[in-house]
């Protein structure tokens, strides 16, 4: 649960699932996805564990062809999950076309340390994720695509994409981050929910070109009224921020807010 079900859309069903005494661990594991392959090749795909670690996991994907909607480590139905030292260079995703290389969907207490993953499309790809923690990381991209709450990111690197996030909760931290010709922060327009939440920023450094020149970007439409009622109100989050850097090159000026009012059907922003 992220938030309370105390309105009429809501009709939860739980169920359970035995779990073991032992953690699920999988680690020393090197995958060479081959250009040209007839198919794709998907690599860890967990479900229903409690106590997941996986460490020291490489993934290379060259040039992927025509392929995209990877999904390269799904973890589904989690519950403390762990990677370390995992490292994912490509995935099966276009620029214009998805694919991810964690995908993490109904998760809580998820931790990354010393993670690095680059790919054209971005990452990662998340939805229902509550508490999570990247820690010493090197990504293209975070995000939450719908549903979350309390998320941080601590000494990270972030470049070329964005990080984003849809009908989130809680607060959004980036501590000690470094973010590289990238939005750092980025609100989905997809699911026309705009919950209340905070963002701090603390201790950052933004390097910024003339192309990727703001810090956050709202894609709010108001054009749209959501029927639950909960979601109808459409909230802006709390902005808090603490001895930020902003190092421009090739442009003269860069924007902390800019709101987005051209909406595509697609969710993917070129910025």
């Amino acid at each position: 649960a992220i938030m309370p079900y105390n309105n009429e859309w809501s009709s939860p069903e739980c169920t359970y699932i035995p779990i073991s005494d032992k953690p699920l661990v999988i680690k020393n594991l090197m995958v060479n996805r081959t250009e040209g392959d007839a198919f794709k090749t998907y690599i860890i795909d967990v479900k229903g564990v409690y106590d997941v670690r996986i460490f020291n996991v490489t993934i290379n994907t060259p040039d992927p062809g025509n392929f995209y909607g990877d999904q390269a480590i799904r973890i589904t139905d989690c519950m403390d999950v762990l990677m370390e030292d995992v490292t994912i260079n490509g995935s099966y995703s276009q620029k214009k076309q998805w694919g991810y290389g964690i995908s993490l969907n109904n998760v809580v207490n998820f931790t990354a340390r010393r993670l690095y993953g680059h790919a054209s499309w971005g990452i990662f790809g998340n939805n229902n994720v509550n508490t999570a923690l990247l820690e010493d990381c090197d990504i293209n991209r975070w995000d939450i695509h719908h549903y979350g709450k309390d998320i941080t990111l601590r000494n990270c690197t972030v470049s070329n994409v964005y990080n984003q996030y849809s009908s989130v909760y809680g607060t959004i931290t980036y501590d000690g981050c470094t973010f590289n010709n990238c939005i750092p922060h980025l609100i989905d327009h997809s699911y026309n929910a705009y919950t209340k939440y905070i963002v701090r920023f603390r201790n950052c450094t933004v390097n910024t070109g003339s192309r990727y020149s703001r810090l956050f970007l709202f894609n709010r439409n108001d054009n749209l009224t959501n029927p639950r009622h909960e979601l109808a109100e459409k909230f802006w989050p709390d902005v808090k921020i603490e001895n930020l850097r902003i190092n421009i090159s090739g442009s003269n000026t860069a924007t902390l807010f800019i709101r987005n009012k051209k909406f595509k059907d697609d969710s993917r922003i070129d910025a």
